[in-house]
């Protein structure tokens, strides 16, 4: 057996460096504390917590059948639920990339088929989960500090934001339009079983999830895109991007869900800077009313390496959302974190962290809760064929 297995990672690896391919493992590990004051407790977050963890661990497999034709597999072994078949596409929640890409007309277009990333979020969204320290209420929900309304009257307000984490990744097709630096794509994706919120206990609106009900899935509309990615000179990017999807999460309830991205970046040498428009927004039609939920977001990060081998991040979002049913409310979110790293080699995807972040909600009714969190960790990005 073992015999075996040494024969195949061999071959493996000599067709992988024979398409010029690469098989990387991309692992963070931390300790994490996390510390609520007594408002946040008492609206439900917390208690709280410390924890050693796997904050990202996943195997990455790229390769290139010719000039024409690339595939990738990443599989996470960390970092997400594991092993819940999605009946939809017949993958696990567990991977990330299972898709094969192909050029056309000269490599000004190219088809992608399988599931792959959604150009969703802005810079924030295409940034590694690896890199960050903490993550916007657009990009990751406002559960966290029990952020969710309850009116007492509708539906529509007893459940928070779930953020576009839940569709980073999603199977469907991709034609991208390339010219120059720039590149404009249109995608067309299953739905995620929860988009849009996340439930917090109530049964109205609930969504029935992802399985088989008699002969037809519970959900049978689509996801459309479009996202646009573009380079000027050798600074400046920008990206934009637009997402919508409709759903019934339950008998008799009309759903739409959009998300919408403006970002810009510039970097050189020394400096790396993020700016980010985010919005979120949920709109639930019953019989009697309609209801939308609106998440306004402002994410500007900036990292400075200032030696070969250090580099402080600061990173701030500011978030305001509103629910606008049977009454209105609005809750704001403001959050900002301080970072620092260090590289022992300039070249190496290897380093050590530590991080401190500060995020505080303000409620529409009541005081502000607060939440600190400290982070310390490493992270390796590594070629098992190099």
């Amino acid at each position: 057996m073992k015999k075996f297995l040494l024969a195949a990672l061999a071959t493996t690896a000599a067709v992988t460096t024979a398409h010029a391919g690469s098989v990387s493992l991309d692992l963070r590990a931390d300790y994490q504390g996390q510390t609520f004051d007594s408002a946040a407790i008492d609206a439900g977050a917390g208690p709280d917590n410390s924890k050693f963890y796997l904050q990202t661990g996943r195997l990455d497999f790229q390769g290139k059948l010719n000039d024409e034709t690339d595939y990738r597999l990443r599989w996470r072994f960390a970092g997400k639920d594991q092993a819940t078949l999605q009946k939809r596409d017949n993958t696990f929640q567990d991977v990330d990339f299972a898709y094969v890409s192909n050029k056309m007309a000269d490599g000004m277009l190219k088809l992608t088929i399988g599931k792959f990333g959604a150009d969703i979020g802005g810079f924030e969204g295409a940034n590694s989960g690896a890199d960050m320290y903490f993550t916007s209420e657009a990009y990751n929900g406002t559960s966290y500090l029990g952020g969710y309304y309850n009116n007492g009257s509708d539906e529509t307000g007893r459940a928070s934001l779930s953020g576009f984490t839940r569709i980073l990744y999603y199977t469907g097709a991709k034609l991208a339009f390339t010219f120059a630096d720039q590149e404009i794509n249109i995608q067309g994706a299953n739905i995620d079983t929860l988009n849009g919120r996340t439930q917090t206990g109530n049964t109205l609106g609930t969504p029935s999830g992802d399985h088989l009900d008699g002969t037809a899935l519970d959900q049978n509309t689509a996801l459309y895109a479009i996202a646009y990615k573009g380079k000027f000179g050798d600074n400046w990017q920008a990206r934009a991007s637009y997402h919508m999807m409709k759903t019934e999460p339950a008998a008799g309830l009309d759903g739409t869900v959009q998300y919408i991205a403006v970002g810009g970046q510039f970097q050189s040498e020394a400096w790396l800077i993020q700016l980010d428009y985010l919005m979120n927004s949920y709109k639930e039609t019953i019989p009697a009313e309609t209801g939308t939920d609106t998440l306004t977001s402002i994410v500007a990060s900036a990292k400075w390496s200032f030696t070969d081998n250090w580099a402080a991040i600061l990173k701030a979002a500011y978030s305001i959302e509103k629910f606008d049913d049977a009454t209105s409310a609005e809750n704001k979110y403001m959050s900002e974190g301080l970072a620092m790293e260090y590289k022992p080699k300039k070249d190496d995807v290897f380093r050590y962290h530590v991080a401190y972040n500060f995020r505080t909600m303000s409620p529409d009714a009541g005081g502000d809760r607060n939440l600190q969190e400290f982070v310390v960790g490493t992270r390796i990005l590594a070629d098992f064929l190099k």
